[in-house]
């Protein structure tokens, strides 16, 4: 048919700037169709009938579903593994491998409408337009998050303030129902998209944040990206943009354990050190 369908995340696909292709969510009762055993019903048939090659990084090792898929599109089917990057091969050119293509700069899609609110919250919460950081303590998972940021915050608050600036803190829903080192004296953004994330931090002078979505999102829309990595590895999961520093934590705490981020492993003065560094070589602060 000519046509391309993207299947993924709805926050995810939110992102995508509006092109030659279809999107749908994976959450979509027709997706989870393929993995039944009665026969495909006719929306599922619908979405998925017609295509010439179909990549799917879910269901490797289900040859029910490979099966299913080729029936129902008339075409190749390859089901890839979710994970399987050569050592040292970063998860974006594996992707892009699996598919034999480059891989290209990513885009972020945000509307006026987004923008119109960025601009607000600026006005609301910066005086004067100053520069301002956003720092982001969480991620998708309690063991990736650094415990630094309650000590980082006072002091990363009184620095910026003497450049004329401010301090926010982004919390997402993965940290909803957790303990934030999130302060009182300091603007919270919650409750938003990710397309208004990605317009306040476009005008943003500076991003910290652990190994998470939004230290991607931070890096792909040019934001200066502090990334703190505690128990990934780097060389595959880093963020990539134009201003993107990674600190690697140390090996494992003897005193707190495998699974924690804790100060031990990566000390909060280290992480101030590198914000002056980064800071310094961008224009905007």
């Amino acid at each position: 048919r000519g046509e391309t369908l993207l299947v993924g995340n709805s926050p995810a696909l939110d992102l995508v700037e509006a092109g030659p292709f279809r999107t749908a969510s994976i959450q979509r009762r027709e997706v989870a169709d393929l993995f039944g055993e009665a026969p495909p019903g006719d929306a599922t048939r619908s979405l998925f009938q017609g295509f010439d090659v179909t990549h799917s990084w879910t269901g490797h090792g289900v040859p029910e579903l490979s099966a299913r898929l080729a029936a129902i599109t008339g075409g190749t089917v390859q089901v890839h593994r979710f994970r399987a990057m050569r050592t040292g091969e970063h998860a974006v050119d594996y992707y892009a491998r699996c598919v034999d293509v480059r891989p290209q700069a990513a885009r972020v899609w945000t509307t006026a409408v987004e923008q119109a609110w960025a601009d607000r919250w600026r006005r609301a919460h910066v005086r004067d337009g100053g520069p301002f950081v956003v720092v982001h303590p969480g991620s998708g998972s309690r063991r990736k998050n650094w415990e630094g940021f309650a000590a980082l915050l006072p002091e990363l608050q009184a620095r910026w303030r003497t450049r004329g600036g401010a301090v926010a803190v982004l919390l997402g829903p993965a940290e909803a129902g957790q303990e934030t080192p999130a302060r009182d004296d300091l603007p919270v953004i919650h409750g938003v998209g990710l397309r208004q994330v990605a317009a306040l931090l476009q005008g943003a002078s500076l991003y910290v944040g652990n190994d998470s979505g939004i230290s991607h999102l931070a890096a792909v829309v040019g934001t200066p990206t502090l990334a703190l990595f505690g128990l990934s590895d780097p060389a595959i999961w880093a963020p990539r943009g134009r201003a993107v520093k990674v600190i690697p934590a140390s090996a494992a705490c003897a005193k707190c354990g495998p699974e924690r981020f804790c100060i031990h492993r990566l000390d909060p003065a280290a992480v101030l050190s590198a914000i002056e560094r980064l800071v310094s070589c961008d224009s905007r602060v």
